[in-house]
């Protein structure tokens, strides 16, 4: 059986909200609940965590968490090579399951997650997490965290010159759309209008002395965290006069891919996943450190 490749990406946690609980309240509080009042309608599907393992190694605590998306309306079959696809035995009390793993570290604030397209990404956990509890003001954010390269020169560019992002609109959570900014209203608007992509660039030209004012902000706050964004590419400069830098921050993301061989349903164990985001934690450990 072919090997699956994993990606593991890491984010920075805060929760913004005045008085908001922590994340480690928060997860503890859903830890009391059934695995049906777990569950959250998080954009068009639904969301639940399924799985809460609370380790500590070498004096770090390491909460392991597993997510699921339920998926209720249609699902793939099975195929061989020389055969038509067939369906697969699914009750009627039953659904399809993508499911996407995270390591959270309470004592740094960071969360490392397990890249799954099909399953809960991010910005749903994200969603999530703050939207769990009706009465109370939670607004949970994770921060993307960049390698070395992409986060110094993104930081050193001062004057920002262009600018394009294309949007998964069908990928788009609540949070997202609701975000606030231009970015965020256009996203809102191309969710309206049932578009299924969205792309936007802007751009100064080729006048020296002019820059997008304003705009390096409002561009990372939408892009920061945002799982609905495919691609995010920015060009700047230190200068006025300086040399223009090509920054793409979906490629500069710290990103740790491991190999895993599924199991015999052809799933990847969760036990593997949980290694694997360990591994990862090992690999940016003295990055994490750092805060």
């Amino acid at each position: 059986m072919r090997r699956a490749k994993l990606q593991i990406h890491l984010f920075k946690v805060r929760n913004t909200a005045e008085d908001g609980r922590t994340l480690e309240a928060m997860i503890d509080s859903i830890a009391s609940d059934g695995l049906e009042e777990r569950i959250r309608t998080i954009g068009s599907g639904e969301v639940r965590l399924d799985a809460i393992e609370k380790k500590k190694k070498n004096g770090v605590r390491k909460w392991y968490i597993d997510f699921t998306r339920i998926r209720d309306t249609y699902g793939p079959g099975k195929a061989r090579r020389d055969t038509p696809v067939e369906g697969l035995d699914i009750g009627e009390d039953e659904f399809y399951g993508e499911e996407a793993a995270a390591l959270y570290l309470p004592d740094q604030s960071y969360l490392l997650v397990q890249y799954n397209h099909y399953g809960v990404r991010p910005g749903a956990m994200q969603s999530y997490f703050s939207d769990y509890v009706d009465n109370e003001v939670n607004i949970y954010s994770f921060d993307v965290v960049l390698d070395k390269s992409a986060e110094a020169r993104f930081k050193r560019g001062k004057y920002l010159t262009r600018f394009e992002i294309k949007v998964d609109v069908e990928e788009l959570t609540k949070a997202d759309r609701d975000g606030g900014g231009a970015l965020a209203e256009a996203a809102a608007t191309a969710a309206r209008l049932n578009a299924r992509t969205m792309t936007v660039a802007m751009s100064v030209g080729h006048e020296r002395r002019r820059n997008l004012v304003g705009a390096k902000e409002v561009f990372w706050n939408f892009v920061n965290g945002n799982g609905a964004v495919e691609s995010a590419i920015v060009s700047s400069r230190e200068t006025p006069e300086g040399q223009t830098e090509l920054i793409d921050l979906i490629k500069g993301k710290l990103v740790h891919t491991v190999e895993i061989t599924p199991d015999a349903h052809r799933r990847l164990a969760a036990k593997d996943r949980f290694r694997a985001l360990s591994q990862a934690y090992d690999k940016w450990q003295s990055r994490i450190n750092a805060g």
